[in-house]
């Protein structure tokens, strides 16, 4: 058995004994994961997470608005860092 396999049927177990809905068990790894982001990045990070439950695959993207100066590296990058990955950044940008 494959890891995302055996993390649908590990989410399918908890859903099943814990009586929680999917939906639930969804927000809780979400949180659970922001949580772990919080602690790499600090607490301002932003980040999206999407749980596909059919194929296991968790997406990540953590969200940085574009600046001229950097306050928050949790949350900000710089215009000049950012266009070294896309040159077509503008500061308000957010930058996944």
């Amino acid at each position: 058995m494959n890891d995302a396999a055996e993390i649908v049927d590990a989410l399918r177990a908890v859903v099943a004994t814990k009586g929680l809905s999917s939906n639930e068990v969804n927000d809780l790894l979400k949180e659970g994961m922001k949580a772990g982001l919080a602690r790499i990045y600090g607490p301002t990070v932003q980040a999206e997470i999407t749980i596909n439950e059919q194929s296991g695959g968790v997406d990540i993207l953590v969200l940085r608005r574009v600046v001229d100066d950097v306050q928050d590296s949790a949350s900000e990058i710089s215009l000049v860092e950012a266009r070294w990955d896309d040159e077509g950044f503008e500061v308000g940008d957010v930058m996944e």
